[in-house]
Formats: C-alpha cells, sequence, structure tokens
C-alpha cells in the first residue's frame, strides 16, 4: 500500500544489523514500518520510537535525514527506531595535531615536576636525617609523578584528539 505521505528511508540513512536480514523502513501517515524480503510489513509502535522522530511531518523528516540517520533494532518481536545524529569530524589531520600537541605538553609537565623531584633530592641529601628520607621519598615521587604524568598525557590527548575530532570547522 502506498501513500502520498510515504517516504522509502534510502538505505544509506538506515542502520540495520545484519541478524535482523533485508528490510527497508518506511515512513507513513506519520507511522514507521518495517518491510522484510518477503513484502510483510509491520508497524513500529509509537513507544518504540524515538522521540525526535514522533509525529514528524514527512518534509521535517527528509531535512532531519540530512544530517542522521535511523538505527533499528529489534526488541522481542517488536522493532524500534531511534534518530543518531552525525557531526562531522575535524579529520585525521586535526587529531593528530591536537595528539603531538598534548602529548609534549604532558611530556614537559611531567618532566618539570620530576626534575624539581630530583632537585629537592639533591639538595637535601646531604642532610644528617633528612637525606635518607629525602632519597627515598625524591625517588619514588619522580617515579610517581612520572607515571602519572604519562597517564595524564594519554588522557589528554585522548579528549582533546576526541575535541578536535567533534568539531566541523576544522579541515
Amino acid at each position: 500500500m502506498s501513500s502520498i505521505n510515504e517516504i522509502s528511508i534510502p538505505a544509506e540513512k538506515t542502520f540495520i544489523p545484519g541478524n535482523l536480514g533485508d528490510l527497508q523502513v518506511k515512513y507513513r501517515d506519520l507511522t514507521f514500518f518495517v518491510t522484510n524480503k518477503d513484502k510483510q510489513e509491520f508497524e513500529i509502535q509509537a513507544g518504540d520510537v524515538s522521540k525526535e522522530l514522533r509525529s514528524l511531518s514527512p518534509e521535517l523528516l527528509s531535512q532531519c535525514l540530512k544530517t542522521s540517520y535511523l538505527a533499528l533494532s529489534k526488541i522481542g518481536d517488536d522493532y524500534s527506531i531511534t534518530l543518531q545524529h552525525i557531526l562531522k569530524g575535524g579529520g585525521w589531520v586535526s587529531g593528530m595535531i591536537a595528539n603531538g600537541v598534548s602529548k609534549v605538553v604532558g611530556a614537559v609537565i611531567t618532566g618539570c615536576a620530576a626534575g624539581a623531584m630530583a632537585f629537592a633530592t639533591v639538595t637535601l641529601a646531604p642532610l644528617p636525617l633528612i637525606g635518607p628520607a629525602a632519597i627515598i621519598g625524591g625517588g619514588t615521587s619522580t617515579v610517581v609523578i612520572a607515571v602519572g604524568g604519562t597517564r595524564l598525557t594519554d588522557t589528554a590527548s585522548k579528549t582533546i584528539g576526541n575535541f578536535f575530532d567533534s568539531v566541523s570547522f576544522l579541515p
């Protein structure tokens, strides 16, 4: 059954897991339908449709699909559909630059902290009571700072890389 207000959602605008088989998603009279290869049609209940998609006009749905796609899943015997937004990324070049910059900054911070600890250890080592404690504490602190700095650098690198990857105005 075809209607004037029916939209067949293009395959490139739908994510259908392979285990669901060959399906087609349609939108007609403010309702989503799934059609299988045997031409059986299943209505997707309003409760199984994400809030952004409920009661959209066909024109508005077409506009949404310019920057989004539909993800189909199956819950028991029922299908569900959600709207997934596509974010333009800054690309791998921006990600690599951000990754390199954050690693250099993290290494400088770690190096400064380890250097300060080493300087304090060497300065305090000749003192009679504080010397042995300073050597043990300084060495331990330097190792802890180096390990923590490395973890901090990796976390910052990933965070900055993800940020630049999600910014749409970068190359």
